[in-house]
């Protein structure tokens, strides 16, 4: 992923969904969780869904998961690789630190031949 002047600019892009995941992310948001209570952090996890709209098992592929705001990119993170699905442990030290504001997630998977694939969630997540 590199930015130019703020603006993600991913190098591979796919009109793909991660089933699920918007609605997880909007309600561990709403529980308080993503603001680094004590106790269980708990994930959000998703499946990535390919061109066809169903599940793409990403075992032993490169999976990341770049997280930006309007300002453009924030960071990088690396979620949990279950197969189809991907988990983002909101323990992470990264993932604590955001603050109130509007995010948007993409699911980068780097195949063997290196091209990457970004998959861009739908929800613009408030923390």
């Amino acid at each position: 992923m590199k930015s130019q002047a703020g603006t993600l600019v991913p190098q591979v892009t796919f009109d793909a969904v991660l089933e699920g995941v918007d609605k997880k992310i909007a309600d561990y948001i709403a529980s308080g969780k993503a603001k680094g209570d004590k106790g269980d952090p708990g994930e959000i996890s998703g499946t990535i869904g390919g061109r066809n709209g169903l599940a793409q098992d990403v075992t032993g592929k490169t999976v990341s998961v770049t997280v930006a705001n309007a300002s453009g990119y924030l960071f990088d993170v690396t979620p949990k690789n279950n197969g189809t699905e991907v988990e983002l442990d909101f323990s992470d030290a990264k993932l604590k630190e955001l603050t109130p504001d509007t995010y948007k997630l993409e699911i980068n998977v780097t195949n063997a031949d290196g091209d990457i694939e970004v998959r861009s969630s739908n929800l613009m997540m408030l923390c």
